[in-house]
Protein backbone atom coordinates (compact mmCIF):
# COMPACT_ATOMS: atom_id res chain seq x y z
CA UNK A 1 0.00 0.00 0.00
CA UNK A 2 1.83 3.36 -0.73
CA UNK A 3 1.65 6.47 1.91
CA UNK A 4 -0.39 9.15 1.30
CA UNK A 5 1.80 12.92 1.74
CA UNK A 6 -0.34 15.69 1.63
CA UNK A 7 0.47 18.43 -0.57
CA UNK A 8 2.55 21.56 1.23
CA UNK A 9 0.19 23.84 -0.63
CA UNK A 10 -2.39 22.69 -2.57
CA UNK A 11 -3.64 24.17 -5.26
CA UNK A 12 -7.14 25.58 -5.54
CA UNK A 13 -8.30 24.05 -9.02
CA UNK A 14 -7.16 22.11 -11.91
CA UNK A 15 -5.78 24.30 -14.22
CA UNK A 16 -4.09 25.91 -11.21
CA UNK A 17 -2.00 22.70 -11.04
CA UNK A 18 -1.40 22.28 -14.54
CA UNK A 19 0.14 25.94 -14.93
CA UNK A 20 2.61 25.42 -11.60
CA UNK A 21 3.39 22.13 -13.35
CA UNK A 22 4.84 23.98 -16.65
CA UNK A 23 6.77 26.06 -14.54
CA UNK A 24 10.71 25.04 -15.48
CA UNK A 25 12.92 23.99 -12.28
CA UNK A 26 15.86 25.42 -12.67
CA UNK A 27 18.75 22.86 -12.46
CA UNK A 28 22.11 22.97 -11.95
CA UNK A 29 24.32 20.71 -14.64
CA UNK A 30 25.36 17.10 -13.27
CA UNK A 31 28.97 18.26 -13.72
CA UNK A 32 29.56 21.76 -12.13
CA UNK A 33 29.81 21.16 -8.44
CA UNK A 34 29.38 23.97 -5.70
CA UNK A 35 32.32 26.54 -5.07
CA UNK A 36 33.90 25.59 -1.21
CA UNK A 37 32.83 29.37 -0.23
CA UNK A 38 29.49 29.30 -1.91
CA UNK A 39 27.57 28.77 1.46
CA UNK A 40 30.38 31.04 3.35
CA UNK A 41 28.21 33.04 5.83
CA UNK A 42 29.17 37.39 5.92
CA UNK A 43 29.55 37.06 9.87
CA UNK A 44 31.63 34.53 10.30
CA UNK A 45 35.62 34.98 10.57
CA UNK A 46 38.23 32.15 10.90
CA UNK A 47 41.34 32.81 12.33
CA UNK A 48 44.86 31.54 10.01
CA UNK A 49 48.23 32.81 11.27
CA UNK A 50 50.56 34.09 9.05
CA UNK A 51 54.51 33.57 9.85
CA UNK A 52 56.22 36.25 7.91
CA UNK A 53 60.50 36.41 7.23
CA UNK A 54 61.57 39.30 9.66
CA UNK A 55 62.13 41.56 7.43
CA UNK A 56 58.71 41.47 5.56
CA UNK A 57 57.58 41.66 9.25
CA UNK A 58 59.53 45.20 9.56
CA UNK A 59 58.05 46.54 6.09
CA UNK A 60 54.54 45.75 7.67
CA UNK A 61 55.36 47.23 10.84
CA UNK A 62 56.99 50.43 8.87
CA UNK A 63 53.73 50.24 6.97
CA UNK A 64 51.38 50.15 9.37
CA UNK A 65 53.60 53.02 11.33
CA UNK A 66 53.32 55.38 8.26
CA UNK A 67 49.70 54.96 7.35
CA UNK A 68 46.27 55.20 8.63
CA UNK A 69 46.59 50.85 8.03
CA UNK A 70 47.14 48.83 11.17
CA UNK A 71 49.19 45.45 10.15
CA UNK A 72 46.38 43.37 10.08
CA UNK A 73 44.02 45.80 8.13
CA UNK A 74 46.76 46.14 5.71
CA UNK A 75 47.61 42.30 5.23
CA UNK A 76 43.34 42.13 5.33
CA UNK A 77 42.86 44.58 2.72
CA UNK A 78 45.50 43.25 0.45
CA UNK A 79 45.30 39.21 1.15
CA UNK A 80 41.86 39.40 0.32
CA UNK A 81 41.72 40.59 -3.25
CA UNK A 82 44.50 38.61 -3.99
CA UNK A 83 43.02 35.41 -2.78
CA UNK A 84 39.32 36.49 -4.13
CA UNK A 85 41.24 37.18 -7.96
CA UNK A 86 43.43 34.17 -7.66
CA UNK A 87 40.72 31.27 -6.41
CA UNK A 88 38.25 32.88 -9.13
CA UNK A 89 40.98 32.61 -11.61
CA UNK A 90 41.22 28.99 -10.74
CA UNK A 91 37.78 28.21 -10.87
CA UNK A 92 37.43 29.39 -14.14
CA UNK A 93 40.20 27.39 -15.27
CA UNK A 94 38.83 24.26 -13.70
CA UNK A 95 35.58 25.23 -15.45
CA UNK A 96 36.67 24.90 -18.64
CA UNK A 97 38.82 21.72 -18.18
CA UNK A 98 35.92 19.94 -17.19
CA UNK A 99 33.66 21.29 -19.99
CA UNK A 100 36.36 20.18 -22.73
CA UNK A 101 36.47 16.49 -21.06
Amino acid sequence: MSEHHSFSRRPRNVEEFIQEANVPVPVRPADAEPLPWAQAREDVTKPYQLRLPEKHYLMLKYIADKTPYSMHAFCLDTLLKAIETKALEISRVNHFTHKAD
